[in-house]
């Protein structure tokens, strides 16, 4: 995240009506009557709040019929994230991990990220799946990955909610950058979705009032 970012992202939060914008299109996708109703601000006032909104990237918009709906876009919140967690927690890993059971209140070893799974936990499912090649690099610049064939099928297998087609929605996956690690761990749908998993599965578990995850089974076993 650059400082032309951050300074967008801190003037889209200043305002109590654009944070109530974000929280309300949080729960659910609004379109700006919607929003107007809910806040009950003047109409003007709330579609220029969600221009500030969109040119920070924190949401964007699809139209359907007559009606532009708005949502909040993940990728950003999760660069959010990560970078605020940088602000708030500067110790550093060190050393490597053993990808085994999670120590006790280890937020570097793993946590989420918005939603989906961070630190050396997280970097360590993204290797992974790289190195089995159930995905692959598609754009080194951003980076952004995608499918193979033999990847949907393990992932299927394995419980993954795979998105049916290409859709706007969201990044299917991408590298975000993991603050304590200094890798990347997966972001984006795919990340999301087997997070999902893991937890439902028994993987890993969440610490009440808190983003670390406790991890109760290794990861490892995950891939077979």
């Amino acid at each position: 995240m650059d400082e032309i970012e951050k300074t967008r992202f801190a003037k889209a939060i200043s305002s109590p009506l654009r944070r109530k914008i974000i929280e309300i299109i949080a729960k659910k996708p609004s379109s700006v009557n919607e929003i107007t109703m809910q806040t009950q601000a003047d109409q003007p006032k709330v579609s220029s709040n969600l221009a500030i909104l969109s040119e920070a990237r924190l949401v964007d918009s699809i139209q359907m019929g007559r009606e532009k709906i708005y949502r909040i876009a993940p990728e950003k919140f999760e660069d959010m994230v990560d970078w605020l967690d940088s602000i708030l927690h500067s110790k550093s890993s060190g050393g490597s991990a053993n990808y085994g059971l999670s120590p006790v209140n280890d937020l570097n070893y793993a946590r989420t990220c918005y939603d989906h799974l961070a630190g050396e936990m997280g970097v360590y499912l993204l290797e992974e799946l790289l190195k089995r090649k159930w995905i692959i690099l598609d754009d080194p610049e951003k980076p952004t990955y995608r499918l193979t064939t033999a990847g949907a099928e393990e992932l299927t297998v394995r419980g993954v909610s795979l998105p049916p087609r290409a859709n706007g929605k969201r990044m299917f996956a991408y590298g975000c950058k993991d603050w304590t690690v200094k890798r990347f761990h997966l972001g984006g749908f795919l990340g999301s979705s087997i997070l999902k998993v893991l937890e439902a599965r028994g993987y890993v578990e969440r610490i009440e009032g808190s983003r670390i995850l406790k991890v109760k089974i290794e990861l490892s076993k995950f891939f077979g």
